[in-house]
């Protein structure tokens, strides 16, 4: 009996331990976005990165999640924001659209040189300052790859 009952005690916990691991990984892997009423849930994990608004997110999930309201904010870089920022895109005040010609205003990006080459062939100084670039340009641009452009 008291084997029996141990048994039983480990293929529980062994189902609960699986149970408790396949929703860890789910919530690590993905996010759910219940799209009724536009919820995210994200995971608690802690992999940083840094907005276009010049705040640290703890995942990207949580910098997604901020978007849903209609936000204008993509990821600049991976990694917790720096404090050495600039503005670059065009100058706004408090009064005005956050939106010119479509392009986000006061997006605060570092001034570390951590060269990507866009889509368009110019070399920016880091993923930043091309996400500034690809709000404000007619056509898209988009990371081509890490490094100064080739030509």
């Amino acid at each position: 009996m008291r084997l029996e009952l141990a048994f039983l005690n480990t293929a529980v916990l062994s189902v609960v331990f699986a149970l408790c691991v396949l929703s860890h990984e789910r919530g690590v892997h993905g996010s759910e976005i219940n799209q009724k009423n536009s919820h995210i849930v994200c995971p608690l994990n802690y992999r940083p990165v840094c907005g276009t608004d010049g705040k640290t997110y703890s995942n990207q999930c949580m910098l997604d999640a901020k978007t849903v309201d209609g936000s204008v904010i993509s990821k600049a870089y991976d990694g917790e924001c720096k404090l050495n920022q600039k503005e670059y895109g065009p100058h706004c005040t408090p009064d005005e659209n956050p939106i010119v010609c479509g392009c986000p205003c006061g997006i605060r990006c570092t001034d570390a040189y951590v060269p990507v080459c866009g889509t368009d062939g110019k070399t920016y100084a880091n993923e930043c300052q091309l996400a500034v670039a690809n709000a404000c340009a007619e056509i898209p641009v988009h990371k081509c790859y890490d490094g100064e452009c080739r030509s």
